[in-house]
C-alpha cells in the first residue's frame, strides 16, 4: 500500500521550527500534531484501498470453482492421460509439469474416479522459476506468486482471477502439447521462450515495487539498465520522469 500512496503537504506554519542545518524540523507539539494528522490520512487511505482491493473469497475463487467443471476434453482427459503415462514410468513428464519428486507417489495412487483439477491457487512455489506447476496432492493448478509477471500485477485491483486463468491456460497448453506426443524437452523449450517474453515485457513495463527493486539490484553495474530502473522507481513513487539518456 505504501508504494501506491502519495500525499502532498504544505505546512508553512512549521517554517519557524526548521533546524539550523535546514535539513530537518525541530521536535515540537506542532510537528507531532502534523505527524498524527499524516498518519491518520494514510490509515484512512489504506482502509479505503483495502475495501476495494480485498475481493470476497467467493469471488476470488470463482475461477477455481469453475476449473473442475470445465469440459473434460479440455482439461481432465488430457491430464489424466499424462498422469497415467507418468505413473507408467515416464518420469520426465514430472519435470515438464513441475511436479515435485515427493508428489510422484501421489500420482501413482490416483484412480480413474479422482478429479484431477479442483482449484487454482496463487502462492509461492519453492525451488522453481516456473510460472505455473501442477500439484497432484491437491489436484491444483499452482500459479507462482514469485514469478516476475505475476508479482508485477498481483496487487492490482481485480487482477487475481485473470492471473489465475492465465496460469491455468499455461498449464493446460503444456498438457495439450505433451498429450500430442511432443517431447518434454521441446515443450520445455517452447515454454521457456514464452517465459522469457513475459519477463522481458515486465522489464519494459514494471508496475510493482518488488519487481522494480529486483531491477535495481540486478542492474547496479549496468549503466543504461540502472538509469531505467531508477526512473521506474521514481515513477512508482509519484515523480514525473523524463528519460533523456545520452551523456
Amino acid at each position: 500500500m505504501f508504494t501506491r500512496f502519495r500525499m502532498v503537504v504544505e505546512a508553512d506554519d512549521l517554517d519557524g521550527y526548521i533546524a539550523s542545518a535546514r535539513e530537518s524540523i525541530q521536535e515540537s507539539p506542532a510537528l507531532e500534531e502534523l505527524h498524527d494528522y499524516m498518519l491518520a490520512v494514510f490509515n484512512k487511505a489504506r482502509g479505503e484501498w483495502k475495501k476495494t482491493n480485498d475481493v470476497p473469497e467467493r469471488e476470488v475463487l470463482t475461477a477455481s470453482q469453475r476449473v473442475s467443471s470445465a469440459p473434460s476434453a479440455l482439461s481432465q482427459k488430457p491430464l489424466r492421460r499424462i498422469v497415467r503415462r507418468l505413473a507408467a514410468g515416464e518420469k520426465e513428464l514430472a519435470g515438464a509439469l513441475g511436479i515435485r519428486p515427493e508428489s510422484i507417489a501421489m500420482v501413482n495412487n490416483l484412480s480413474d474416479d479422482d478429479t484431477l483439477l479442483r482449484e487454482i491457487v496463487v502462492e509461492t512455489v519453492k525451488d522453481t522459476n516456473r510460472l505455473v506447476v501442477y500439484d497432484p496432492t491437491r489436484s491444483a493448478v499452482v500459479v507462482n506468486s514469485e514469478h516476475p509477471f505475476i508479482k508485477n500485477y498481483l496487487e492490482d485491483w481485480g487482477a487475481s482471477e485473470p492471473l489465475r486463468l492465465i496460469g491455468a491456460a499455461d498449464l493446460l497448453t503444456e498438457i495439450y502439447m505433451l498429450d500430442e506426443n511432443l517431447s518434454p524437452s521441446l515443450v520445455n523449450a517452447i515454454l521457456d521462450r514464452r517465459d522469457s517474453f513475459l519477463r522481458a515485457l515486465v522489464n519494459i513495463h514494471p508496475r510493482s515495487a518488488p519487481v522494480i527493486a529486483r531491477s535495481l539490484r540486478e542492474s547496479e553495474n549496468l549503466e543504461k539498465e540502472l538509469e531505467d530502473a531508477v526512473a521506474d522507481a521514481l515513477n512508482l513513487l509519484g515523480f514525473s520522469v523524463d528519460r533523456i539518456g545520452g551523456n
